[in-house]
C-alpha cells in the first residue's frame, strides 16, 4: 500500500529539539515515502517509483515542500552546531538530510537570477510564511552546503552529514553506521547498513 501524502503547508516554529520539525515533516511526507525516494530498503525500481511520486506531489504542492524544507533545513543547522545528546537527534538528522537531498534532486530549480534565501537563517514566522507561499524564483542556500542546485549541492550535503555524525560522541556506533550510509549514497549508492 502506498501512502498518503498530505497537501497542507501547516508549520510549527521554534525550539531547539529537532523533534518539532521532525514531526512538522512527518505530518505532510511520512517517513517510508522518504527512505523508499533515497534508496533504503527498496530495490532501484521501488525508489524509482516512489521518488516520481514524491517528484509529482512536491511540485504540485510547493508550499507544502518548502515548509518541509525550511524545517528539515533548521535540524541540520542544530545538528551542525550541538553535539547530540538523545539518539532522536541522529535520527533527526538523517531524515533531514534524507529530505533536502530528495527536494535537491526532485524538484525544479528557479534561474541563478533569483532572489538568494539563506533558508537556515530565516526565523520570524512572517519571513517563513511569506517564503512557503511565494511564487517567486528564489534560491536556496544552508549554510554548510551551499545553494541547492541539484547535484553538487547534494554531494556537499552527503558528505557535510557524514562528517557532523563521525564528529558525535554520543550515540558513536549509531552515528556511524548513519555516516557510512550517507557516504554510500554521495558515492550513487544505495544506503544500508
Amino acid at each position: 500500500m502506498v501512502p498518503r501524502l498530505s497537501s497542507g503547508p501547516e508549520l510549527a516554529y521554534g525550539g531547539h529539539d529537532p523533534i518539532i520539525h521532525v514531526v512538522a515533516i512527518q505530518r505532510e511526507i511520512p517517513l517510508r515515502i522518504i527512505y523508499a525516494s533515497v534508496g533504503w530498503q527498496v530495490d532501484g525500481a521501488q525508489m524509482e517509483r516512489c521518488r516520481a511520486r514524491l517528484r509529482t506531489h512536491l511540485r504540485r504542492n510547493l508550499g507544502t515542500a518548502r515548509g518541509c524544507l525550511w524545517h528539515a533545513a533548521q535540524i541540520y543547522s542544530l545538528s551542525r552546531s550541538l553535539r547530540f545528546s538523545a539518539c532522536h537527534f541522529s535520527l533527526s538528522l538523517c531524515i533531514a538530510v534524507s529530505y533536502i537531498f530528495l527536494y535537491d534532486q526532485v524538484v525544479q530549480f528557479p534561474s541563478s537570477q533569483g532572489e538568494l534565501i539563506r533558508l537556515d537563517k530565516l526565523v520570524q514566522k512572517s519571513q517563513v510564511d511569506a517564503w512557503v507561499k511565494s511564487v517567486d524564483d528564489s534560491r536556496v542556500h544552508i549554510t554548510g552546503i551551499g545553494i541547492l542546485d541539484n547535484y553538487e549541492s547534494s554531494r556537499r550535503l552527503l558528505l557535510d552529514a557524514e562528517t557532523v555524525l563521525r564528529s558525535q560522541k554520543s550515540w558513536q556506533t549509531f552515528a556511524e553506521a548513519m555516516a557510512r550510509t550517507f557516504a554510500q549514497m554521495s558515492q550513487g549508492q544505495q544506503p544500508h547498513f
